[in-house]
């Protein structure tokens, strides 16, 4: 088990902890963090050939790892509040999310 007292923000709260099901996505989470941390640190003191080794572990276990507090299905805060809130803070977050990538594209086209 990882000690997630000292783990990211992003899962400290109680509903990681109550349910068996996110609480095995926030110890998988952790893990991976710690994970890339170690060859991380590992790769200072290694060869060539080991920390090109090193580097293809960590891009692969980046690539895996989920985000999990900006996932839907792995968030139970998030969970709970689209419950609470019958979707309407998922199409907040989508009208949001259009409103920004409007505003960059006119941006985008201002600074050509």
């Amino acid at each position: 088990m990882i000690d997630s007292a000292s783990g990211d923000p992003a899962v400290q709260g109680r509903a990681w902890k109550d349910n068996e099901i996110f609480d095995f996505i926030k110890q998988s989470y952790l893990l991976s963090g710690a994970l890339r941390a170690e060859r991380r640190d590992a790769c200072r003191w290694a060869g060539r050939k080991d920390r090109a080794e090193s580097r293809f572990l960590l891009e692969t276990i980046r690539r895996c790892d989920v985000a999990v507090e900006f996932s839907v299905l792995t968030n139970p805060e998030v969970l709970r509040k689209t419950a609470e809130t019958r979707g309407e803070n998922l199409l907040k977050g989508l009208n949001n999310l259009l409103t920004d990538l409007e505003q960059g594209k006119r941006q985008a086209c201002v600074s050509r």
